[in-house]
C-alpha cells in the first residue's frame, strides 16, 4: 500500500499555521502481508512542518528496527536525508523539519502486527518546538549547547491527562539577560498562550522547578532577538498522576489517556470541597481490564480524604456509572497490574450544596433536596406542563425519617424508547446515585405507586439533545410500610410518638443478606390500643417469621404473632433471613404506637457497620457474650459515622478479658480511622470497665483477638455517634458548639475537633461567635485552638463574649476543643476555617529538579511547616545539593531548620537537620528513590531559605520490585556477614507475586542480626501485605530469624528495612520464592490438599491458602485424610491453622503425625491454612474439604453434593421456623435427595399441613428414600427446599437431614 499526501495535489495535507492534520496508521490495516505507508507534509509558505506523537506501539526487533518501523525523512522526497528510525513502545520526541517538509515511511513485514501509531503534525515558522503526549521527556534551546540562533521563536506544549499534573526542571539555562527579559526569554504559561503566566525569564538565574496548579497542561515559549546570543537551556518534564484537587468542579484522567494506562500504576487523586458541600461524579468513559471482582486493574471511589475512608465502590470493565460523598472530600484511586491495560477512564466531578434539607421544592427546580410530610407534596420537571428543555440533568432527594417514601407519577410523557436511552427518569432507593435502581421510566404510561425500602429516595432526571416532551407531575409523601433491605433499621407507626391514624394497614418486608438471621425488640413508648389480650379486636402489630403473611408467626408463646396493649416481650429472633411486619388499626381507640429496631446477626464475629441519624446507635461484644468468649478469636469491625462526626463507644454490663503485661495476650484493640495502621485510641484488657472511647474521625477500628490461655466473659460496648467533635476538611469550614446559636450548651463536655485543609496550605481560624461562661484564665468552660493534635502548639484559648483576632496555623492541621463545666451555661460558639491560597512544598517526580523555599530569596514566611516529597524511577537513588541556604542560626536548629528523610513514611530515618548557613554544594543521599525535605519555621527572625537541587542519576542502595519466577535474594545494604550495615537506612522492596491465585510467597532468612528490641523500635524488618499502609504480617529485629517459615498467600508483599541513627549489626540476607501450592479460595465452599496428593507430597513444600466465605459466615474445615512425618513439636513437617485471614491471625494448632485435626471452625469468615515440609522424610499428605456456615438456615447453595438440616439437627427443631434453601448444579446434571433414616416430622393426619418439608415442584415420598430430580440439558436445574413448622398439640418434634450428590 502507498499512500502520498502532497499539498501540490488534492488531498488535504498541505498545513496552514491556524490548522492541523492527523495522520495514523493501524495494524489493523497492516496485518497478513508486507506494507509501506508514505506520507508527505509539505507547506509551501511556512518554513517548517514540527511531527508530534501522540500514540506508539510497533514490533521491536533489534537495536535498528529492522521489520518494522517508522522513518523520518527531511525534506520533500524519499532520498531525502533520514531525521530518525523508530520502533518499539518508546514515544518518540517531536521532529521539526529543516526545511518546509517532511516525509513519514510506515514499514511493516507479514508477521508481527501491533496497535501502530497516532501523530499530529502542524505549521511551524521555526526549527524548533513541538507538542509532547509522551510520560516524560527533554528539550532545549535550537543548538543547544551550542549558542542558540538569532530572530528564533519555538513554542512547546505538554500535555497530561486531565486532573493530573506536570513538572517542569532546569538542567541548564543561560540566556542573553536584560531588564524585564525584553530581549531573548522563555516564557511559561499554563494552557495556552494565553493562559496563566507563571513566569518570564532570562540570564544565568535557573528558574525554580515548576508544577501546573491549574490544568494539565503547560505552553512554553522561547524568544530570540537580533542582539545577543547564549549557549541557551536543556530542559525535562514528567508528568505528576495524583493530585490534591481544590474547587468546585473538574476531571479527572488515568494516567496517560487516552493512551493505555501504564502497568503496575497506584496513583491517588484527593478532592476536596467547601465544607458545606458534598461530591457529586460520574464515570464519563471507562475502559479497564474487566474481572467480576476487578481483582486486577480497578478504579475506587472513597468517602473521605484517604484510601482508609469508607469504600464507595470498586469499578473496571466499560460501564458508565456515577457516585457521590457524604462530605466534602472524595478520595480517587487507580491501581494496575502487570498484564493487561486498556485506556482507563475519564470522570468529572461538582460540588453540590450540602446544607439542611428544604421542605419544598420550588415549581420547575431542576433539583433540591426535600423531606416528606403525612400529606402528598409535588414534583414537577422543569418547565410543566411545557417541554422541559435539552441536556438536562437533575436531581432531587426526597426523604422520610423513620418510615419510607411514596412516590406516584400522575402524568408521564418522555421521549420513548424501548430501553428509555434517550431521556429518562430514574428512581433509586436510596440517598446516592449508587442506590439500586427502583424504575427507569420514559414514554406516555405511568406506572403503579413506586416505594422506597429506606428512609430516602433518589430522583434523577436527564434528557439527551434531541426530541423533548411535557416531562413528568408527580406526588410524594410518607409511606406506610415498604420492602427494607438494610441490615439494620428502625420501623415505626405512622405518626410515631404521637397517636397514629385509624384505619391503617401497613406491611413491612425486612430481607437481609442470605446466613443472617434477625433480632427483633420493641422500644418504649409502646401503645397499641386492642380490645382483647390476644390481640385478635382492635389495633394490632404482627410479626411473621419469614417474607410474608403466609409465614409461621415469629414468637411461638403469642400463638398468632401478635402483640398490643403496652408491655411487648424483650427480643425475639428469626430462624431465615426474613421478616414479615404487619400493622393494622381500627376506626377508633389510637395509640402512641410502635417504634421497632432491627439488626442482622451472624454466625461470625466482627463485621462493618454504618451508623447514621436514623439508625444512630446499636452494639456490638465479644464472642458468646455473655459467656465467655473462645481461644484463638480474631474480630475486626469497622464503625463509620456520617462525615464530620466521630464514633463514641461505652462499655457496658460486664468487660473482663484476661489481663497481661501491656496487653499482649488477650485484648480489644480501638483505632481512630479504618484499618490497622490507624492510630491507636487504646488497648484493653483486665476486669476495670474502661471509660467512654472516642474516634477523632468518622471511623473507628475494632480489634479483638485471644489467646489459647483462660478465657473470660469479654466485653460488651453499645456504640453511637458522638453528640459533638468529629473531623472537619474541606477548603473552609465551620464548628459550632451544640444548639448554638438558640440554646445553650449543656454541662460537663468535652468535645475535639480536628480540622483538616488542603495539603500545602496553611488554616486562618476565626471566632465568629463566641459566649461562653468567663472565668480567670478560661479555667471553667473554654474552647482552645492548637495545631495539629491536643499535644500541639497552643493558639489561644478562650472565654467571655469578646472575639478574639484570627489565628493561623503552620500547616494544613488543627485541632479545636471545647469543654464545660456544671455550673454556668451560655450560647457557646462559631467558629470558621479558610485555607490558604498560597502553597508550599509539593511532590515532584521528574527525574532532576530544583525547588526553593517560598518567596527565596527573599525572607520565607513565619510559622510555616512545608513538605516536599521527592519520587524517581524505580531503582534510583536521590542526591540532594544545597545550592544556598540560609536560616535562623541556632545550635540544635530548633527554631527555622530543614530536615531531609531517608524515605516519605511517618517512621523514614532523618539523614540530616541543618539550619543557618550550610556550604554550597552539600548533598544528602537517600537509599531509595524517595525522600523527604521539611521546611519548618517559627515566629522569630527569618532569612532568605534555600535553594536546591536533586538528581536521579545513582542506582539506588536497595530496594525495588522482586518478581522473578525463579525467585531470589534481598538483603540490607552491603550485607557480607561480616561488616555492620550503616545507620539511617530506609529500604523498601515489593515482592510481586506473579499467579496468587495458586500460589504462595515463601520468605526464608539465611541470617539475620538486627539491633534488639523489646517491641522493635529502632531497627528492624517489616513485612505487610500488599503495600505500606496493608496488613501487618511481622516486625522483626534481634538476632534470630523467624522460627516459623513465612508463607504468605497474597498478590504483593511489601518488605521494609529501617535503621536508626544508634547501633548497627550485620543485618539480613533473605531469599524468596513463589511456591506452586496455595493461593486465596472465597465462596460458600472448597477443597485444600497437600501437592501431589494422593501420591506423597516432595520436600521442601511451603504452601499457604486463605479460605474466605462471605461475610457473616464462618467456615468449617475437615479433614479427611492426613498422614504428615511426625515430630513431638511438629518442627519437621506441620500443617498449621491460624483463625483470621492474615499470617498474624492466632493460631489455632499446629499438627503432624497420622492424627488428623479433624474438623476446625473459625470464629470470622477468614481462616489461613499454611503447610511446610523440610528437605528428609515424606508423608503421604492430607486431604480437606471447607464450607461456610451460617447463623440462619436456609441458604443458596452452588455444589454438585451435600447435606442440609433442619435447625439445631440432631436436637429438635424450633416451633413456628421457616427456612429456604436453593440449591444450583451444573445444567448437565440432575439431583438425589437421600433422607437420613431418622427422618420424623410430625403430622397428624397425614396431609403435611403444620409442620413439613417441601420441595418446589414435587413432593417427597413418606418416610424418606431417595428422590431424583432430573434437570433438561438446556437448563441450570435450581430446586428449592423449604421447612415449615408450627405448634401441634405439644408433641415431641423430630428432625430430618437430606443428603444430596447430583
Amino acid at each position: 500500500m502507498c499512500l502520498q499526501l502532497n499539498a501540490s495535489q488534492q488531498h488535504p495535507a498541505e498545513c496552514s499555521l491556524s490548522s492541523m492534520a492527523v495522520i495514523s496508521a493501524y495494524s489493523s490495516q497492516l496485518s497478513g502481508a508486507q506494507r509501506e505507508a508514505k506520507y508527505l507534509c509539505q507547506n509551501q509558505f511556512i518554513n517548517h512542518v514540527t511531527l508530534s506523537f501522540t500514540d506508539f506501539d510497533i514490533e521491536k526487533n533489534g537495536q535498528n528496527c529492522t521489520t518494522d518501523f517508522v522513518e523520518i525523512l527531511d525534506g520533500n522526497n524519499y532520498e531525502a536525508p533520514l531525521q530518525g528510525r523508530y520502533c518499539g513502545t518508546t514515544m518518540p520526541h517531536p521532529i521539526t523539519s529543516f526545511g518546509n517538509a517532511l516525509v513519514v515511511n510506515f514499514i511493516s513485514n507479514k508477521d508481527v502486527t501491533a496497535r501502530g501509531f497516532h501523530a499530529t503534525y502542524a505549521a511551524s515558522s521555526s526549527s524548533c518546538g513541538g507538542t509532547f503526549h509522551m510520560d516524560r521527556g527533554a528539550f532545549n534551546s535550537p543548538g543547544y549547547p551550542e549558542p542558540y540562533p538569532l530572530n528564533s521563536e519555538c513554542v512547546w506544549t505538554i500535555l497530561s491527562s486531565p486532573g493530573n499534573r506536570l513538572q517542569l526542571s532546569f538542567i541548564a539555562f543561560q540566556l542573553e539577560d536584560s531588564s524585564g527579559c525584553t530581549k531573548d526569554y522563555l516564557e511559561i504559561r499554563e494552557g495556552s498562550d494565553t493562559g496563566t503566566l507563571t513566569g518570564r525569564f532570562c540570564g544565568s538565574s535557573f528558574p525554580s522547578n515548576y508544577t501546573s496548579t491549574v490544568g494539565h497542561i503547560l505552553w512554553v515559549k522561547f524568544v530570540s532577538d537580533s542582539s545577543g546570543t547564549d549557549v541557551g537551556f536543556r530542559a525535562t518534564f514528567s508528568h505528576l498522576y495524583g493530585n490534591d484537587i481544590v474547587g468546585d468542579r473538574g476531571q479527572i484522567a488515568s494516567p496517560q489517556w487516552p493512551r493505555s494506562y501504564p502497568h503496575n500504576s497506584d496513583y491517588r487523586w484527593r478532592i476536596s470541597v467547601n465544607a458545606s458541600q458534598v461530591i457529586h461524579g460520574r464515570i464519563l468513559q471507562m475502559d479497564i481490564e474487566n474481572h467480576h471482582r476487578c481483582q486486577y486493574d480497578n478504579l475506587k471511589v472513597y468517602d473521605g480524604p484517604t484510601v482508609h475512608s469508607r469504600l464507595v465502590a470498586t469499578y473496571c470493565g466499560e460501564d458508565p456509572a456515577s457516585f457521590a460523598s457524604s462530605g466534602s472530600s472524595m478520595t480517587i484511586q487507580f491501581q494496575s497490574d502487570s498484564s493487561v491495560t486498556g485506556k482507563g477512564f475519564l470522570l468529572e466531578w461538582y460540588a453540590v450544596d450540602a446544607s439542611a434539607v428544604t421542605h419544598t421544592i420550588a415549581r420547575g427546580a431542576c433539583g433540591g433536596s426535600v423531606t416528606t410530610e403525612e400529606t402528598p407534596s409535588f414534583l414537577f420537571s422543569p418547565s410543566w406542563p411545557m417541554n422541559y428543555r435539552n441536556l438536562e440533568d437533575c436531581m432531587w432527594l426526597i426523604r422520610a425519617p423513620g418510615s419510607t417514601v411514596e412516590f406516584n407519577i400522575l402524568a408521564l410523557d418522555i421521549e420513548s424508547h424501548s430501553s428509555c436511552n434517550y431521556d429518562k427518569l430514574i428512581i433509586k432507593d436510596g440517598d446516592n446515585s449508587l442506590s439500586p435502581v427502583l424504575a427507569t421510566l420514559c414514554g406516555r404510561e405511568s406506572p403503579g405507586p413506586i416505594r422506597s425500602t429506606g428512609d430516602a429516595m433518589l430522583i434523577h432526571f436527564m434528557s439527551d439533545a434531541s426530541v423533548t416532551g411535557a416531562g413528568f407531575n408527580a406526588s410524594y409523601h410518607k409511606s406506610c410500610g415498604g420492602y427494607l433491605r438494610t441490615s439494620s433499621g428502625v420501623i415505626t407507626s405512622p405518626n410515631y410518638p404521637q397517636n397514629y391514624s385509624p384505619n391503617l394497614n401497613c406491611s413491612w418486608h425486612v430481607v437481609v443478606a442470605t446466613g443472617f438471621i434477625i433480632a427483633v425488640h420493641f422500644e418504649q413508648p409502646f401503645q397499641i390500643k386492642s380490645e382483647d389480650t390476644s390481640c385478635i379486636l382492635g389495633d394490632y402489630v404482627e410479626l411473621k417469621n419469614g417474607l410474608d403473611n403466609a409465614a409461621p408467626p415469629l414468637v411461638s408463646a403469642r400463638g398468632n404473632g401478635r402483640f398490643c396493649g403496652s408491655s411487648p416481650i424483650s427480643t425475639m429472633y428469626t430462624t431465615d433471613n426474613q421478616l414479615f411486619v404487619h400493622f393494622t388499626s381500627d376506626s377508633r381507640n389510637e395509640g402512641q404506637g410502635f417504634k421497632l429496631k432491627y439488626e442482622a446477626k451472624n454466625l461470625a464475629c466482627g463485621g462493618n457497620i454504618y451508623i447514621n441519624d436514623f439508625n444512630p446507635s446499636g452494639y456490638t461484644s465479644s464472642p458468646n457474650y455473655p459467656s465467655n468468649y473462645p481461644p484463638h478469636a480474631d474480630c475486626v469491625w469497622t464503625i463509620t459515622a456520617p462525615n464530620g462526626h466521630a464514633v463514641e463507644l461505652q462499655f457496658e454490663d460486664q468487660f473482663y478479658i484476661e489481663p497481661s503485661p501491656n496487653c499482649t495476650s488477650s485484648y480489644l484493640e480501638l483505632r481512630s480511622g479504618a484499618d490497622s495502621s490507624a492510630p491507636l485510641i487504646a488497648k484493653l484488657c483486665g476486669g476495670l470497665m474502661p471509660g467512654s472511647q472516642r474516634s477523632s474521625g468518622a471511623v473507628m477500628y475494632l480489634r479483638f483477638r485471644s489467646d489459647n490461655s483462660a478465657t473470660h466473659v469479654g466485653f460488651n460496648a453499645k456504640y453511637s455517634i458522638a453528640p459533638c467533635g468529629g473531623t472537619v476538611i474541606g477548603q473552609t469550614g465551620v464548628i459550632k458548639s451544640t444548639g448554638y446559636p438558640d440554646l445553650h450548651y449543656q454541662d460537663n463536655l468535652l468535645c475535639e475537633w480536628f480540622l483538616q485543609g488542603p495539603r500545602g496550605h496553611y488554616l486562618t481560624i476565626r471566632l465568629e461567635g463566641l459566649d461562653i461562661q468567663n472565668s480567670s484564665e478560661c479555667t471553667n468552660d473554654f474552647v482552645e485552638i492548637r495545631e495539629y493534635n491536643a499535644s500541639g502548639n497552643l493558639l489561644g484559648r478562650y472565654c467571655g463574649n469578646t472575639l478574639p483576632d484570627a489565628v493561623d496555623t503552620s500547616d494544613s492541621f488543627a485541632y479545636v476543643k471545647f469543654v464545660t463545666d456544671g455550673s454556668v451555661n451560655a450560647r457557646g460558639f462559631s467558629l470558621r476555617f479558610d485555607s490558604s491560597t498560597e502553597e508550599c512544598g509539593g511532590d515532584l517526580t521528574a527525574p532532576v529538579g530544583t525547588f526553593t523555599s517560598p518567596n527565596y530569596p527573599n525572607l520565607y514566611p513565619h510559622n510555616r511547616v512545608c513538605e516536599w516529597r521527592i519520587t524517581v524511577e524505580e531503582g534510583r537513588r536521590v542526591t540532594l545539593t544545597f545550592n544556598d541556604m540560609k536560616t535562623e542560626e541556632h545550635w540544635s536548629c530548633s527554631s527555622d531548620y530543614v530536615a531531609v528523610y531517608n524515605g516519605l513514611g511517618q517512621n523514614s530515618p532523618q539523614l540530616a537537620k541543618l539550619c543557618g548557613e550550610v556550604n554550597p554544594g552539600t548533598e544528602v543521599k537517600s537509599t531509595g528513590n524517595t525522600m523527604k525535605v521539611i521546611l519548618v519555621t517559627d515566629m522569630s527572625r527569618a532569612a532568605r531559605g534555600f535553594s536546591v537541587s536533586y538528581t536521579s542519576s545513582e542506582d539506588a542502595v536497595c530496594g525495588g520490585i522482586l518478581m522473578a519466577h525463579a525467585g531470589g535474594n534481598f538483603s540490607s545494604p552491603g550485607y557480607d556477614g561480616i561488616r555492620n550495615y550503616t545507620s539511617n537506612l530506609n529500604c523498601e522492596w515489593i515482592i510481586e507475586n506473579p499467579s496468587h491465585y495458586n500460589s504462595s510467597v515463601y520468605i526464608s532468612f539465611e541470617d539475620f542480626h538486627l539491633e534488639h528490641h523489646q517491641s522493635c523500635q529502632y531497627d528492624y524488618l517489616e513485612l505487610r501485605i500488599g503495600n505500606a499502609d496493608g496488613e501487618l504480617i511481622a516486625r522483626l529485629c534481634g538476632q534470630a530469624a523467624p522460627s516459623v517459615p513465612l508463607v504468605i498467600a497474597a498478590p504483593q508483599v511489601w518488605v521494609q528495612f529501617v535503621s536508626d541513627e544508634n547501633t548497627e549489626d550485620k543485618g539480613f540476607l533473605a531469599h524468596y520464592t513463589f511456591e506452586a501450592c496455595g493461593g486465596v479460595q472465597s465462596g460458600e465452599w472448597g477443597v485444600i490438599s497437600s501437592p501431589n496428593y494422593p501420591e506423597p507430597y516432595s520436600n521442601l513444600n511451603h504452601c499457604s491458602w486463605v479460605l474466605e466465605a462471605p461475610e457473616g459466615e464462618t467456615i468449617t474445615l475437615t479433614f479427611t485424610a492426613f498422614h504428615i512425618e511426625n515430630h513431638s513439636l511438629c518442627k519437621w513437617d506441620s500443617v498449621t491453622i491460624l483463625n483470621g485471614g492474615s499470617p498474624g491471625s492466632p493460631v489455632i494448632g499446629t499438627y503432624c503425625g497420622n492424627t488428623s485435626p479433624g474438623t476446625i471452625r473459625s470464629g470470622s469468615n477468614k481462616l489461613v491454612i499454611i503447610f511446610n515440609s523440610d528437605h528428609s522424610v515424606q508423608g503421604g499428605g492430607f486431604y480437606a474439604t471447607w464450607t461456610a456456615e451460617s447463623l440462619g438456615c436456609g441458604g443458596i447453595i452452588h455444589s454438585d453434593n451435600g447435606t442440609i438440616k433442619s435447625p439445631h439437627w440432631p436436637q429438635n427443631f424450633p416451633m413456628n421456623s421457616r427456612c429456604t434453601w436453593t440449591i444450583i448444579t451444573h445444567e448437565s446434571k440432575h439431583l438425589e435427595v437421600n433422607f437420613h433414616r431418622n427422618f420424623q416430622i410430625p403430622d397428624s393426619n397425614g396431609s403435611c399441613q403444620t409442620s413439613y418439608v417441601k420441595f418446589l415442584r414435587f413432593h417427597p415420598p413418606a418416610g424418606g428414600g431417595t428422590i431424583s430430580l432430573h434437570a433438561s440439558p438446556k437448563m441450570k436445574t435450581i430446586k428449592k427446599a423449604y421447612i415449615i413448622t408450627e405448634p401441634e398439640n405439644n408433641e415431641k418434634i423430630k428432625h430430618e437431614e437430606t443428603k444430596i450428590e447430583s
